[in-house]
């Protein structure tokens, strides 16, 4: 099982500060077979960040994803993989949900 948002933040361009922080997206993220397997055998937690600014520090976008996968060398390198993927993703559609609402401009 896994989950996946991502949030808009926005500062002040002078004093740098936080005036608006928004979540843009969330989505929860079916476990894939190949690198879950359910039940009661070991399972690691793979976590990705990714983040992207724009203006100068001025408004930044970051994504979160979460995956379990089995702990193994093989399934934790794929969710890591998955999850860097997703992130990108969520980056790129969190990006144009902010354009569309005027928190950046295009």
């Amino acid at each position: 099982m896994g989950n996946a948002s991502v949030t808009a933040e926005r500062k002040n361009p002078h004093t740098k500060q936080v005036v608006e922080t928004k979540l843009l997206k969330e989505e929860v993220i079916d476990p894939v077979k190949w690198i879950y397997t359910p039940g009661d055998g070991p399972h690691s937690a793979v976590a990705m960040t990714v983040g992207t600014q724009r203006n100068f520090g001025e408004f930044s976008i970051k994504a979160v994803v979460q995956l379990e996968c089995d702990q193994n060398f093989n399934s934790m390198d794929k969710a890591a993989e998955i999850a860097f993927t997703k992130a990108l993703e969520f980056i790129n559609s969190g990006m144009q949900i902010a354009i569309q609402q005027g928190m950046v401009q295009g």
